[in-house]
């Protein structure tokens, strides 16, 4: 059987949850979790929007993998149970605007795509990102100016994955943003065919 542990800002909470539902989607998308808990949850926490919300699961423990890292977005108490949604640290992303311009007649560099998705997700978004997660789109399509003018961030990012054919998403296992081509993957795994 699968076991399973849920922290809402910390606190363990798992002995009121009743089910829940999440589907992992990659894409350019937030992923989300919808919780159903005991309505006495509000004996353990006092619930508001935007506290942190990590769901762990494993065959081993209840802690041997992490598979949400996000945010409480709503919250609602119907009957006799509370309903939670929650969204991937991407919300971060959605929550802060950026107003910059990246221009390459003034810094060369600001004119390639996935240092500019570098940029905005780690400078101004303040999430975790690196050579590693974000692939080189390389210097075919370059931009010769990226306007950011009071526009959220998730919304730029998206624009700039548009412009390539790309897909970004947040992994709650690694605590990281991924920047690449549809259908990317690295695995060291051979397939023969036959």
């Amino acid at each position: 059987m699968m076991l399973t542990q849920v922290k809402i800002n910390s606190v363990d909470v798992t002995s009121y949850l009743i089910d829940y539902e999440f589907e992992r989607v990659y894409g350019d998308s937030l992923q989300e979790v919808e919780l159903n808990f005991v309505k006495s949850i509000s004996n353990a926490l006092n619930l508001s929007t935007g506290q942190t919300l990590q769901i762990y699961r494993g065959w081993v423990t209840a802690t041997d993998e992490i598979i949400f890292d996000g945010y409480v977005e709503t919250f609602d108490s119907e009957g006799g149970k509370t309903k939670i949604v929650g969204k991937d640290k991407l919300w971060d992303l959605v929550r802060k605007e950026v107003t910059h311009t990246y221009d390459s007649t003034i810094d060369s560099s600001a004119g390639k795509i996935s240092a500019i998705f570098l940029d905005l997700v780690t400078t101004y978004g303040l999430l975790t990102a690196d050579s590693s997660t974000v692939q080189d789109s390389g210097t075919v399509i370059l931009l010769s100016k990226f306007v950011c003018n009071h526009t959220d961030i998730f919304e730029r990012c998206k624009a700039l994955a548009d412009i390539l054919d790309w897909q970004f998403y947040f992994r709650a296992d690694t605590g990281k943003v991924y920047f690449e081509p549809k259908g990317f993957t690295t695995n060291s795994t051979i397939l023969t065919v036959g």
